[in-house]
């Protein structure tokens, strides 16, 4: 093993940019923030069997796309209102997702790889400012389509980029809502399509058409120090916007604004503890989400 390569992911390089449309690829120029992530090249293996036999004849390839999937410990606000935000009919962008590395000598690049055609199918924000860190983490998951080798990635100075640790102010219904922690997942439902093609594709041969998405699917759960004042046994209940305004610790001027809007309570798990707070724990469902 080479003394340079002893630690590979010292030097990766995560980086992405939004697609004007489906096919043309970008260079990925913005860092997703400070994370890491992973990508899985799946060539979609099938097993064919002939009558009577117990043993595969043959092992072939299927439908390939690429899994991409990425945890972020300080969120970049970029990210979240350039890839995961729906516009005004419903659909994401497609964007393009590169992971390579450089050595401790910073050239050439040993290795990268770009994923194009890909969208957000899960993503997951969430805050906990039991331990003070006020650190907006971030998890998505999703599916690219053709990936290939490049020559070179470089590295973004993630210090202009608008992430960081945030203070935080929660409020439903545009009240004061204090809380321990915050937690909001989104599912797009993604799915990919295939099917007989036009004509034949230059690349990508075994690969879906597009990429639809699917009904928006917003979750969540509140927890807080005091109860929520519900009856969760009541004939009907109510929705409020729940909007968590995060402003840079560093700046004061970086924000980010999330909100689930017509947030809807549907539960409350109280739980008591002989050496620590009670907490008092409310699952939400959410009729959309914004981030801006």
């Amino acid at each position: 093993m080479l003394a340079a390569d002893a630690l590979q992911g010292r030097h990766a390089v995560w980086l992405y940019s939004v697609q004007s449309e489906l096919g043309t690829p970008v260079t990925p120029a913005t860092p997703l923030g400070l994370g890491t992530g992973s990508i899985d090249s799946q060539s979609g293996q099938r097993r064919l069997y002939g009558l009577g036999n117990w043993r595969p004849l043959f092992i072939k390839p299927g439908g390939s796309q690429v899994a991409f999937d990425g945890q972020v410990a300080v969120c970049s606000s970029d990210f979240l209102i350039d890839c995961c935000s729906r516009d005004a009919n419903g659909s994401l962008p497609y964007f393009t997702l590169a992971l390579g590395y450089k050595d401790d000598a910073d050239s050439p690049t040993r290795w990268a790889m770009q994923v194009q055609d890909c969208k957000i199918a899960q993503v997951e924000l969430s805050l906990d400012s039991g331990d003070g860190s006020n650190l907006l983490m971030l998890s998505f998951s999703g599916v690219g389509g053709l990936i290939t080798e490049v020559t070179s990635l470089d590295p973004v100075d993630v210090a202009a980029m608008p992430f960081g640790e945030f203070e935080c102010i929660l409020t439903k219904g545009g009240d004061a809502h204090p809380a321990k922690s915050f937690r909001l997942a989104v599912a797009n439902n993604v799915r990919q399509r295939r099917g007989i093609r036009g004509s034949a594709p230059a690349n990508f041969k075994r690969g879906f058409i597009d990429q639809p998405e699917g009904q928006e699917e917003v979750t969540g759960e509140v927890v807080r120090y005091v109860r929520s004042g519900l009856d969760m046994q009541a004939a009907s209940m109510s929705g409020s916007d729940l909007v968590l305004s995060c402003a840079d610790l560093a700046t004061g001027t970086n924000t980010l604004v999330i909100t689930a809007t017509g947030a809807q309570y549907g539960a409350e798990r109280i739980t008591p503890s002989m050496e620590d707070d009670i907490l008092y724990t409310t699952p939400f469902e959410a009729t959309g989400v914004t981030f801006a």
